[in-house]
């Protein structure tokens, strides 16, 4: 038995690893040869059909999310029914003259096809083909084979629910509909590595790609894998590679599509590379959700298995962990872009919905199975709340991205966002309350119903299905008469805001322009600043000496900055835009931190931090601007060197200069000049 499992696990590992071999390393002499037999594949394979389909850019990603959204709107119609017929059964007995019959079984097995086969799969491939072209700089190898795959796939997701009407689907038949979808991937699969292979030499294969890379590699060896496993018999081999189709492939989506829509909503790269490699821990373990018996297996690998279980949550804390902590200082964009409030919804609702599945996921696994029901409920409550969320979100944002265009309503795309989510988190929780119910009246040995739980539960789902049904007309209208991007103002940006105070000092309209002031945003100027200004234009400029501070009170780090600063020929504000990732005139923690590692200052934690932006930081906004991080390096300079630096306190915000007041123990009131004239006595 130990023998079987190993050599299962060894051909996972095998194919994974040749993956990520000649996808980083290429084909060598081979390369050119392949590229060119793989081109010939899916530009003419299947002969004439491919043909049919349109090869402009972003067609194959906008095919496969649309369709993945009537999916969506179908399974959310199925769910609510599937739902409602739990708490009355003789529901629908009316429509008995056109062939209607209850069964159970088959409507939540066609809810469960719907959702995850025809909705998730189809949503998040989709946004994997426009993620994987973007972080790869170039276009899809072949639009018109993904679009055709997106119709293929649809097709087999159809017969899957069709099927059970007419005939009584056996293993056997669920293990030629795994094969077909196996198919359809391997040609997915190609068209992926091409694109990545086809990315310039300067071009780093990112995070998210190699998650993208890795989930659907696996989704092509548990298909196969799955099929075999049944006409060979082999219980273990089953049992592990679906596992992996509902475990390493949704999850690793999730976490990819997840960390690129918060770095693009939030325009801050990822928090943490650490964090984003630990993600690749999850092809190591197995991830709880959708876990099922496992029969057949000694005590030893019993124990392996649960252990799994455990490590499958590390990759899942630190995804969801990354991508909150980007979005952190950059809270701003959660109203502004509906899409980032998914995204964070996601990253604190998946770890909640990964401990729940953990737990009754164990007792599926190697207990004795009571509660099989409740993880059942956890699972399908995942897809209703995270899946539906980030579907919801990827509808609104990378489809309109792919395409080009701009989503048509931020109201819809806000309303169908609250929807999902009050709907779905609503019928997880009071489903669960009704499963526990239940098993609580089935251990008593007493009577009574449940009713009034899955009443509810149909009532809350109710409302995903009107969320579901606005955001896929919200997506159709972006994609038939959303705005272009090209047709945005040059001068204007969707963050572009309504007003903006100035202060005292002088500015430039390029300096107004990296704040996202657009040519609509009106100008205040502070009344008691403007009267300052005007008595500062008549004085001559008011300079002071710095004073010279010990060179022990400044860290190591910012020591080795300013003496980088000093021995080469950029100046402060050279550095400081090249450590302006996003261009917001401010550099955050994680700008700071990039900045001293690609300057190979320093290499510090993200925890570090802290202590380093306060060190700089005079007006206590932890952010950085150009005149703090001046007035540090002229103070260390001037420490290192003893010699005497010249402070222009006209150029300090009004901000600032309380800070520097506060450190001299001077009065902070009164205006900018005022201030200034304190400062130089």
């Amino acid at each position: 038995m130990s023998g079987n499992i190993t050599l299962i696990m060894l051909d996972l590992i095998i194919l994974l690893g040749a993956v990520v071999y000649f996808t980083s390393r290429g084909m060598g002499g081979m390369g050119p040869s392949l590229v060119q037999f793989g081109k010939f594949i899916l530009d003419k394979a299947p002969v004439g059909v491919v043909d049919m389909f349109d090869s402009k850019e972003g067609n194959a990603s906008k095919n496969w999310m649309l369709l993945g959204g009537l999916w969506f709107c179908f399974a959310a119609v199925l769910g609510f029914i599937s739902t409602w017929l739990n708490y009355d059964s003789t529901a629908l007995d009316s429509l008995g003259s056109v062939g209607w019959t209850y069964n159970e079984v088959l409507l939540n097995a066609a809810t469960y096809n719907a959702l995850f086969w025809g909705a998730f799969s189809m949503i998040m491939i989709g946004a994997s083909l426009t993620i994987i072209a973007r972080l790869s700089e170039t276009d899809l190898v072949c639009e018109a084979n993904g679009s055709l795959m997106a119709f293929a796939w649809s097709g087999v997701t159809l017969l899957a629910i069709v099927l059970p009407i007419f005939m009584d689907i056996t293993r056997a038949e669920s293990s030629y509909l795994h094969i077909m979808y196996g198919g359809i991937v391997l040609f997915v699969l190609v068209n992926i590595m091409m694109t990545i292979g086809s990315r310039s030499e300067n071009t780093p294969i990112t995070t998210p790609v190699w998650l993208i890379l890795l989930s659907t590699s696996a989704l092509l060896w548990g298909l196969f894998a799955n099929a075999a496993g049944h006409f060979l018999g082999n219980t273990q081999l089953e049992w592990i590679s679906w596992s992996i189709v509902s475990g390493w492939f949704p999850i690793a989506l999730i976490i990819a599509v997840m960390n690129y829509m918060a770095v693009k909503a939030s325009g801050s790269p990822l928090w943490s590379r650490h964090l984003s490699m630990a993600t690749l821990l999850l092809f190591v373990s197995v991830v709880p959700l959708g876990v099922g018996k496992a029969s057949g297996t000694d005590n030893l690998w019993g124990s392996v298995g649960a252990i799994a279980m455990a490590v499958g949550l590390l990759p899942i804390f630190a995804g969801s962990f990354n991508t909150m902590a980007t979005l952190k200082g950059r809270w701003n964009c959660l109203v502004e872009q509906p899409a980032a409030a998914s995204v964070a919804a996601g990253g604190v609702l998946l770890p909640l919905f990964a401990v729940g599945a953990f737990f009754t996921g164990l007792d599926s696994f190697a207990g004795i199975g009571e509660l099989s029901a409740v993880h059942a409920t956890v699972t399908m409550g995942f897809y209703w709340v995270v899946g539906g969320i980030l579907m919801v979100g990827v509808l609104n944002f990378i489809l309109p991205l792919a395409i080009g265009r701009q989503v048509s309503s931020r109201s819809s795309a806000r309303w169908s966002f609250w929807l999902v989510l009050f709907g779905g988190l609503g019928w997880t929780i009071t489903s669960l309350m009704g499963d526990f119910a239940q098993k609580a009246l089935t251990d008593a040995g007493a009577e009574g119903s449940v009713g009034g739980f899955q009443l509810t539960a149909s009532v809350f789902l109710y409302a995903s299905v009107m969320g579901v049904f606005m955001a896929m007309r919200n997506a159709q209208a972006s994609c038939y008469t959303g705005a272009l991007e090209s047709d945005k103002d040059i001068f204007a940006s969707a963050k572009s805001p309504t007003t903006l105070r100035l202060t005292g000092g002088s500015t430039s309209i390029r300096q107004l322009l990296s704040q996202g002031v657009g040519i609509d945003t009106e100008l205040l100027v502070d009344a008691a600043e403007a009267e300052a200004e005007e008595i500062e234009a008549v004085e001559e400029v008011i300079i002071e000496k710095a004073e010279v501070a010990d060179i022990a009170s400044f860290s190591p780090e910012l020591q080795k900055l300013a003496m980088h600063l000093r021995d080469s020929d950029s100046s402060v504000f050279d550095i400081f835009t090249e450590m302006d990732i996003n261009k917001d005139m401010e550099i955050d923690h994680f700008e700071l931190r990039e900045g001293l590692s690609n300057m190979e200052i320093a290499s510090l934690a993200p925890w570090d931090m802290d202590s380093l932006v306060k060190e700089i930081d005079l007006d206590g906004d932890s952010k950085i601007n150009l005149p703090e991080l001046d007035i540090l390096i002229l103070k260390i300079i001037n420490s290192l060197e003893d010699v005497v630096v010249e402070v222009n306190y006209s150029r300090l915000k009004k901000a600032e200069l309380i800070a520097l007041c506060e450190q001299k123990d001077l009065s902070t009131k009164g205006t900018k000049a005022e201030l200034i004239a304190r400062l130089t006595e």
